[in-house]
């Protein structure tokens, strides 16, 4: 559970410095496809993060408290 309390932050931390594909996630943090897409969709669920359709690409992004 630490563990992936650390993993949700580690995510947060990573969209905070840019928007990032399913796949930047996941090779920037060495996690397992699965394991990125579980912890996106929990983030994105919570209100945390959105996703935004980019050309052909998937990009989430954290939500700002002020929007």
């Amino acid at each position: 559970l630490a563990e992936a309390h650390a993993s949700v932050e580690a995510v947060l931390t990573l969209l905070q410095r840019r928007p990032c594909t399913l796949d930047d996630v996941a090779r920037g943090l060495n996690l397992k496809h699965g394991e990125a897409v579980k912890l996106l969709e929990a983030l994105e669920v919570e209100g945390k993060v959105c996703s935004r359709q980019h050309g052909e690409s998937c990009f989430y992004q954290p939500i700002s408290k002020s929007d």
